[in-house]
């Protein structure tokens, strides 16, 4: 039996996001009930997430498959300073300037406002718990840990980090952040091909939420979660000048540059690890069984 079927394969992954998104919209027709909704449609899209992890992890293990594991110890922890840096570059010279680049859509541009305004109901305790802390830690643990894994099982590192990155962009649903969400998905699909760390892609997404919350509220200060308008250069131009802005977006392209570099060194080193990990485990589980 070839073992690769037993993996999910793109109609799967595309299969699970159809679900994740008709589940997702059925709850955001309560809207009208409350308020407080949100909480509680929040609430839901987690576990949802958390459901779907765990229904195809039962699926794989039911039929054996082979090599499918999680790994979440890492040797060389500088990668962690330099995951944080490429944040900052990835964010502030690439992510913001695609966002503030595309056209205005009216339509795209009132969801975003709702969107907005919900997330503006939400205490920062909460917020912050489900953007920074369990969106990362379930989103890696699909996209990376189950999808990608299963993909780069079945088809070339290329194709199935592009297949997984696209399927990560789909569930952010609007094109402003679906282009975001798939650079930003090739970056965390190349991070885990390379190493097969679920820590590693968690701390950098981790670190991707967190900055970009905290960026919102440093440019656009009360107004980062009221005002969908406003434009984090606009307001950084505006408090202290063109120069200091274009001097920002260079730097933040050399400061992702630079850590990228250094990442993929790192990242080499790891890989090594991890699959010396891998082996002393597996000799382990040999060796408890004979």
């Amino acid at each position: 039996m070839n073992d690769s079927k037993l993996y999910p394969g793109g109609w799967k992954g595309l299969g699970a996001c159809v679900l994740f998104w008709g589940v997702s919209m059925f709850l955001s027709v309560f809207d009208w009930m409350a308020a407080s909704i949100i909480h509680i449609q929040l609430g839901l899209s987690l576990l949802l997430s958390g459901m779907c992890a765990w229904f195809i992890l039962n699926l794989l293990q039911k039929h054996n498959v082979p090599t499918f594991s999680y790994q979440f110890k890492v040797k060389y922890k500088e990668l962690f300073l330099w995951l944080f840096l490429a944040a900052i570059g990835l964010i502030l010279g690439v992510s913001i300037p695609i966002q503030e680049s595309l056209p205005s859509i009216p339509i795209l541009d009132k969801l975003i406002k709702d969107i907005m305004d919900n997330l503006s109901q939400l205490s920062p305790i909460i917020l912050l718990l489900a953007v920074v802390v369990m969106a990362p830690i379930f989103e890696e643990l699909i996209f990376r840990g189950v999808l990608l894994n299963g993909f780069l099982h079945r088809y070339s590192k290329i194709k199935a980090v592009l297949l997984a990155s696209a399927l990560f962009a789909l569930t952010h649903g609007i094109p402003q952040q679906m282009i975001t969400a798939f650079i930003l998905g090739g970056y965390l699909g190349w991070i885990y091909a390379k190493t097969r760390n679920s820590t590693l892609v968690i701390v950098a997404h981790f670190f991707n939420n967190g900055l970009a919350v905290l960026i919102s509220f440093l440019l656009l200060g009360g107004d980062a979660f009221t005002n969908s308008e406003m434009s984090y250069y606009s307001s950084f131009t505006a408090r202290y000048g063109l120069s200091m802005s274009i001097l920002l977006f260079v730097g933040s392209i050399a400061l992702l540059l630079v850590s990228l570099f250094q990442i993929r060194k790192l990242l080499t080193k790891e890989g090594f690890a991890q699959e010396e990990i891998v082996r002393q485990e597996e000799a382990t589980q040999e060796s408890g069984l004979s």
